[in-house]
This record gives structure tokens, C-alpha cells and sequence, in this order.
């Protein structure tokens, strides 16, 4: 376990990186370790979250530390499998955990430790990819809203003195989604979850689908 006795009223402005459920959000006065590992949220929403702590660091209340045996194991190829909350046994309902007997029974697959770097530089350089092209999509979303305010001003401070309406007065329609799980089909027409909307887009290929009589039923609703 990280230390039980340590919490966040603990941490100061700067020092060491302390790490918490949450992550590295906060600092210590001290450093219980001073190598390179991996720290498991262990308690709470975000149970199976991991992080990589590196130098020197402590970890606190809630967390469950891993240190690999490096002759073994490469940190970024473990951290690759233990990062991921589908994988863990989590317990508990209102209160989630995972139990340091879980942590120690899971198991990881364990090639040479030669490939097992050469995988994680891979999928490294597949993140830093997906993250370059995320930043770019964020660099042109500010662009166009800039370009929107240079056309036709800030529809805040209202420069251009347009008229103002509520959306709902300029609306013909608008209603919650469903709110009872419907029968799902392997063809018919696709229905749209929160999960398929991502960076402005709406993901239609990889939707579920509904049969067309219950389509029209849930259409009926809603006129």
C-alpha cells in the first residue's frame, strides 16, 4: 500500500511529487522512494487508473505502489498493461477497491525483455501521434472560433448589437434521449449514445442498432 498515514492535508507547495488516487496532485517535504515505478489508484472513482512515478516520490492513502523488478520486466511495457481498469478486479459497489492480492495474482505477459521495450517504444510513439493530432484538432477549433468572432463578433458582449433569443425559442424540437435500453439488432438504424460523440463529430459507424419497428416507435414519441 502507499502510506496510510500520509494524506493531502499533508502536502505542501513545492517538494517532492506525492501521489495520490488522483494522480501526482500534490507534494511532500520527503521522498519515500527513489526509483522508478508505478502507482495503482486502488480506492474510489478512479480505481485502475495508474500512473508512472519517477525519481523520487511518495505515495499516499488509497494508492497501491509497484516497483518491477527491471531484470524482468521494462516499466513502460508493464504500465502499458496495468493502465487499463478493464483488467482489474475491482470489488466493492458504493465504494470500489482493489485488493493487494488481486495486484499480486494478476497476470502480465512477459516476453524478452528486449521486445518488451521495443513494444513500448511502438505504442510511446502511437500516443505521441494521437496526442500531436489531438492538439491540432484543438489548434483548429480555436482558429475557427476566431475566424467566427472576426466575421461576425462575439456573441458574448454582443459588439454588433444583433438581437438575443433563448435557444428554446428557436427551436422547432428537443427532448432527453431514451432513457430505457433498448433491444439491440445487428442491422437496422443506429442509435447514438454519448459514446459515439467525440470532438464535435458524431461516430455512426460504430453505433449500436435498433430494429426499424422500434425505431419507429421511439419516432412516434417524439413528435
Amino acid at each position: 500500500w502507499g502510506n496510510t498515514s500520509i494524506t493531502k492535508s499533508s502536502y505542501i507547495k513545492e517538494g517532492f511529487p506525492a501521489f495520490s488516487a488522483k494522480g501526482n496532485d500534490g507534494f511532500l517535504d520527503h521522498a519515500e522512494f527513489n526509483i522508478d515505478g508505478i502507482v495503482l489508484s486502488a480506492i474510489g472513482a478512479r480505481c485502475g487508473k495508474c500512473f508512472k512515478a519517477r525519481g523520487k516520490w511518495t505515495a499516499i492513502k488509497n494508492t497501491i505502489t509497484i516497483i518491477p523488478d527491471q531484470n524482468k520486466v521494462d516499466l513502460d511495457y508493464l504500465f502499458i498493461q496495468l493502465n487499463n481498469k478493464k483488467f482489474w478486479k475491482i470489488s466493492g459497489a458504493a465504494q470500489t477497491f482493489i485488493t493487494l492480492s488481486t495486484v499480486k495474482e494478476r497476470l502480465v505477459s512477459l516476453p524478452p525483455l528486449v521486445e518488451q521495450k521495443r513494444i513500448a517504444a511502438l505504442l510511446q510513439a502511437a500516443d505521441n501521434i494521437i496526442i500531436t493530432r489531438e492538439q491540432i484538432i484543438y489548434k483548429l477549433d480555436e482558429i475557427a472560433q476566431s475566424i467566427f468572432i472576426n466575421m461576425f463578433g462575439d456573441p458574448i458582449r454582443n459588439n454588433k448589437k444583433w438581437q438575443l433569443n433563448s435557444l428554446g425559442d428557436v427551436l422547432d424540437f428537443i427532448t432527453y434521449g431514451l432513457t430505457v435500453r433498448p433491444k439491440y439488432v445487428l442491422t437496422g438504424v443506429p442509435i447514438i449514445s454519448a459514446k459515439e460523440i467525440r470532438n464535435g463529430y458524431i461516430d455512426i459507424e460504430k453505433a449500436l442498432k435498433i430494429s426499424e419497428t422500434d425505431y419507429n416507435k421511439v419516432s412516434d414519441k417524439g413528435k
